[in-house]
């Protein structure tokens, strides 16, 4: 049980990543347009 709450909060971390690389990558490129 442990284990798999683990694996979900992790999951959620790299979703939490991705995501705000996405929001940076939309910032930048509307700056630099």
């Amino acid at each position: 049980m442990q284990e798999t709450q683990m694996k979900t909060f992790l999951d959620v971390l790299n979703l939490l990543k991705r995501y705000d690389i996405y929001v940076t990558w939309e910032i930048d490129c509307g700056t630099s347009n």
